[in-house]
């Protein structure tokens, strides 16, 4: 009797069960953008400190000569080049966006293993 009733459970949960097919390609995007996303965030990290680290010493050494009267700025013209520059970025991070909505699964796994990265990075 009491295999009778195993067995009626088994069958009774097989029958209900999810199957897991439909979803099996949006778990392998959802993982391969985690793993590109980790590596991403990882470098970006990286990529960025080393970025600030060689801006800063650069502003620092221009003020610095600034300061002993080697040379003079044109402080409207440096501000100019930085909004020229920080327009660049914005339409590059739109076409970003355009390209992300592309694929909702892989970009899940990829914002999140972006993130990941910047965190162990």
């Amino acid at each position: 009797m009491r295999d009778k009733v195993i067995a009626h459970i088994i069958l009774v949960i097989r029958e209900r069960a999810l199957s897991l097919d439909p979803l099996i390609p949006i778990l392998m995007n959802s993982s391969g953008g985690l793993v590109l996303g980790l590596a991403l965030g990882y470098a970006a990290k990286k990529a960025l400190k080393l970025l600030l680290l060689i801006s800063g010493s650069f502003f620092f050494l221009l003020l610095l000569l600034e300061y002993e009267g080697l040379i003079t700025i044109n402080y409207e013209a440096f501000e100019s080049l930085v909004y020229k520059i920080v327009e660049y970025m914005k339409s590059g991070a739109g076409k970003f966006v355009n390209w992300s909505t592309i694929s909702i699964p892989l970009m899940g796994g990829l914002v999140l293993g972006f993130f990941l990265g910047l965190k162990l990075g």
